[in-house]
């Protein structure tokens, strides 16, 4: 009697272990993500520059490009930035060509008399408030300016491409007495202008890696009125700098890179006198690189469900007679990867694609379905008075698992390394 007493009293208790252990589970991972998760250093107001003519905005704006801050209308001359080489970039031949911004050098350079007309583009993001991953859009607050010449203005004619929303802010550093933008004569011809732009991006985010992923910020955007006939942008010096501001929560800042290319659309429009992808427009592109801090993105999304694993595997310690203690054990555990991937696929979009987190849940369930099939053949082991059988299964139930699980994610996160 006593000894019937002391399992029930044993069985008890292994099962309270049971709330106990998702408690642990769940503790461990909310608390791993606050240590985890970055703290947001506060962002330096970035006023826009207020109307007025010919006036740069002043030079403790943040953010703002070096040739804007340091530009004085009473001396052009002085401030104007290095015109373009005498020979003009050569148009791409294809959409997927593209050039790197290169500096450029030589003051008081004419344009060239034919082929298409050089438009010096460049970009400065400061800030990114929001990337909503799970939304596929992105915002950012940024400057570009252009150099260009010739009777035509291409801050007119420019459209950003991927653009999810409409402009929240677009604003002309150079404009007239009525508030109107007009562009700096910079001298020899050459015109320049400026203007700040906050808007929000679209794209599709590749996630496959998650949480070794990395993702690109694009800023893209092409001419809609001149083709590479008339006009080519070129990719101006000092694009692919980093501000020291820039922060992106959550995310490392690799590199910034910015390229130039040609593109065509396969229609005509509905214009009977042109075929289609008869026209090539340039198109600019600035993007930003991330990556993950590795190490954080582990603590909260790998270390809770390999705790969860680990109280899995210790089933196989309780002895073949505690079959209802490791039944509700297993089944627990169960509950809580469920709950852990449900959370962890919240920061994710929904693309329909397997990341590699999702493939270590699967590798959770699989070692918890043998734990559950190994102890239910242990416990009729164990009816058929056959103990030692029962006690070699668990070892063996134990290799098992260890090898699923562990070896398992140790071989996905070294093939995506």
């Amino acid at each position: 009697m006593r000894t019937r007493r002391a399992r029930r009293a044993l069985r008890s208790r292994l099962v309270l272990l049971a709330p106990i252990a998702l408690g642990v589970a769940l503790l461990l991972s909310w608390g791993a993500r606050l240590v985890a998760q970055p703290s947001a250093a506060p962002r330096p107001a970035t006023p826009v520059p207020k109307p007025s003519t010919r006036v740069p905005p002043p030079p403790a704006v943040a953010g703002a490009p070096a040739a804007v801050a340091a530009a004085d209308p009473a001396t052009p001359a002085a401030t104007s930035p290095d015109a373009p080489a005498a020979a003009s970039p050569d148009a791409p031949d294809s959409p997927d060509a593209s050039v790197t911004a290169t500096p450029t050098t030589g003051a008081g350079v004419a344009a060239p008399a034919s082929g298409p007309v050089p438009v010096y583009v460049g970009v400065y993001a400061f800030q990114v408030p929001q990337l909503a991953l799970a939304e596929s859009n992105y915002l950012v607050d940024f400057w570009v300016w252009f150099r260009w010449k010739g009777d035509f203005n291409p801050t007119e004619t420019f459209e950003l491409l991927n653009q999810f929303e409409g402009d929240i802010v677009r604003t002309f550093v150079y404009v007239d007495e009525a508030g109107n933008p007009k562009a700096e004569d910079v001298g020899d011809g050459w015109q320049y202008q400026v203007m700040r732009i906050q808007s929000r991006f679209g794209r599709s985010f590749d996630v496959r890696d998650y949480p070794f992923d990395d993702q690109e910020l694009t800023i893209a955007f092409e001419d809609n009125d001149q083709t590479t006939d008339q006009m080519v942008y070129v990719a101006d010096k000092d694009t692919d700098l980093v501000d020291p501001g820039l922060k992106v929560d959550g995310w490392m800042i690799d590199h910034i890179s910015a390229k130039v290319g040609s593109h065509s659309y396969p229609t005509n429009w509905g214009d009977p006198r042109r075929g289609p992808g008869e026209d090539r427009y340039s198109q600019f592109s600035y993007t930003i690189h991330l990556r993950r801090p590795v190490l954080g993105y582990l603590a909260t999304t790998l270390v809770p469900i390999a705790i969860c694993m680990l109280i899995t595997i210790s089933v196989f310690f309780l002895g073949v007679q505690n079959f209802e203690a490791k039944l509700g054990l297993a089944t627990t555990c169960l509950i809580s990867a469920v709950a852990l991937q449900l959370t962890a696929q919240g920061d994710l979009p929904k693309t329909g694609q397997m990341v590699l987190l999702d493939h270590v849940y699967n590798l959770s369930y699989v070692t918890i379905l043998i734990t559950l099939v190994e102890c239910i053949w242990s416990a009729r082991l164990h009816d058929a008075e056959q103990i030692e059988k029962a006690k070699k299964l668990d070892l063996i139930g134990l290799a098992i698992t260890v090898v699923v699980f562990f070896g398992g994610t140790t071989a996905l996160i070294a093939s995506r390394l």
